[in-house]
């Protein structure tokens, strides 16, 4: 089914929480352009949950998305955070998830793949990629900014990795035409590979880097 604002703005002001879709839903829940005033979580666990328009999380409304994810427009909290659980899957052009107004979380749990921009900017709070990025299809770029970056998995792009705060990695980075750069302390937690070296790309680092764990940094000609 698909919500329109009209419908949503039946909704009045003051619910702890609002919840659309069922918890073993297996259809698709699509989602035009919409504000909540209230902690919303839209789910279809083993369906969809298709993102169509700019949803926006008034107030401290936190946005939660359960289900195969598929972001098609942008995604922002005023204070609250953003949950993604399910694989998500980056389809109509550059898309950016912001809760960076009160430095509030971005999380998700599973996968996130398609051929597009993602930014993720949790501003002084944590944003948290637990699966792969972009191992079924590129990300075309990854800019993460936040007072933490948890990287759990691998990360796989066609342009820059741009981490803008201190980063966890747990998993390879490779950019197939990009360059990668963290600005902030970097802690690993399993053994990582850097790679650029495809088209010859700059990898920087501009904090310490810590952790009993095997670093390879490949730049083809460019500099580290």
């Amino acid at each position: 089914y698909y919500l329109t604002t009209d419908e949503v703005g039946y909704l009045q002001d003051g619910f702890t929480s609002i919840t659309i879709g069922h918890a073993s839903g297996t259809g698709t829940v699509t989602i035009g352009e919409i504000t909540f005033n209230d902690p919303v979580t839209v789910q279809s666990s083993s369906g969809s949950v298709n993102v169509d328009g700019a949803i926006t999380g008034a107030g401290t409304a936190s946005i939660t998305l359960v289900g195969s994810v598929d972001l098609g427009a942008n995604v922002t909290t005023n204070n609250g955070n953003v949950t993604v659980t399910g694989a998500a899957t980056v389809s109509t052009g550059a898309i950016t998830v912001d809760a960076s107004n009160s430095g509030n979380d971005i999380s998700f749990s599973s996968t996130i793949d398609g051929g597009q921009a993602l930014t993720l900017d949790a501003g002084s709070g944590t944003v948290t990629m637990t699966g792969a990025v972009g191992s079924t299809t590129d990300l075309t770029s990854l800019t993460a900014t936040g007072g933490s970056i948890v990287q759990s998995s691998t990360v796989e792009t066609v342009g820059n990795v741009d981490y803008n705060g201190a980063a966890s990695l747990g998993g390879n980075i490779t950019a197939s035409n990009g360059t990668f750069d963290v600005s902030g302390a970097v802690t690993l937690t399993a053994d990582v590979t850097v790679d650029t070296s495809a088209n010859n790309k700059v990898i920087g680092f501009g904090g310490a880097i810590d952790g009993a764990q095997a670093l390879t940094l490949t730049a083809g000609s460019a500099t580290t």
